[in-house]
């Protein structure tokens, strides 16, 4: 006796349901096992400009915005503290690994066409460490210069 679990069974179903269905189904579990949440912080004015500009650009059903001021529930659950997400940009794929600064930007250039070639280019050792070290000090100054970050800070 073969035993098939249920998710086989209803693969196999949609399967016979037509090949619309089907593909469908596997484009969404594709989709969704690829999705990024990206953490930003929405009151401060060059955050917002460039995360606009991203979501404008970026391919549906694959990043997942996430302004942390409104979703304060999201960070705690992937164990980022709500002042920690003020200081840099934060990013968590699906299986759990979350990214942070330049690593989290990489994330994301990777899945913008036209922007691929740059994610390529910083993560090569000399500029990536060159990008890092530049990205924390802006990083820092931003959250020492923004109204908001300095009261949470407190």
């Amino acid at each position: 006796m073969i035993v098939i679990p249920w998710l086989s069974l209803n693969i196999i179903s949609m399967a016979l349901n037509g090949p619309c269905y089907f593909y469908n189904y596997c484009l969404f579990r594709m989709l969704e096992s690829k999705m990024i949440n990206v953490y930003y912080d929405d009151r401060c004015p060059l955050c917002s400009r460039e995360i606009e500009y991203y979501k404008k650009i970026s391919p549906p059903a694959v990043i997942n915005w996430c302004a942390i001021s409104k979703h304060i529930s999201l960070l705690e659950k992937n164990g980022i503290s709500y002042n920690e997400s003020l200081k840099i940009l934060h990013a968590a794929k699906t299986d759990g690994k979350i990214y942070r600064g330049v690593d989290a930007f990489i994330l994301i250039w990777q899945q913008l066409s036209g922007w691929k070639w740059l994610a390529r280019v910083v993560t090569l050792p000399v500029i990536y460490h060159f990008c890092t070290a530049l990205y924390s000090i802006v990083a820092h100054w931003r959250f020492n210069s923004l109204e908001h970050c300095v009261l949470e800070q407190k």
